[in-house]
């Protein structure tokens, strides 16, 4: 996170463009909210257990979960040189296996 709030700020000050100073901002916020020690000090990661809507009991990566539909809304630009239509949404799906019905076993969530 660090790494990123520096060369992000370096960005701005280099290009003056507000978009690199939100993204700093945002960034040394997240580090604040999510990642400091009431004691001092910052912790290096999250835990990956979180519910996966308000209220539930926290699961492994659920936080991290996203539709197929998330993707293709996030993602639908054309992918450049691909021997047929293809969005950047669809070619992550292809890659990483992703279905309607997930990657994995409901078993394993």
């Amino acid at each position: 996170q660090a790494q990123l709030a520096v060369a992000y700020s370096q960005a701005f000050q280099i290009s003056g463009d507000e978009f690199y100073s939100d993204m700093a901002k945002g960034i040394l916020q997240y580090v604040a909210r999510s990642l400091s020690h009431r004691s001092g000090g910052f912790y290096s990661a999250e835990d990956a257990d979180s519910p996966p809507e308000r209220g539930m009991r926290p699961k492994e990566g659920a936080y991290y979960v996203w539709t197929v539909k998330e993707v293709q809304q996030l993602l639908p630009e054309p992918v450049l040189g691909a021997t047929e239509p293809l969005t950047s949404g669809q070619l992550l799906m292809k890659h990483y296996g992703l279905t309607e019905a997930g990657n994995i076993s409901p078993s394993q969530a």
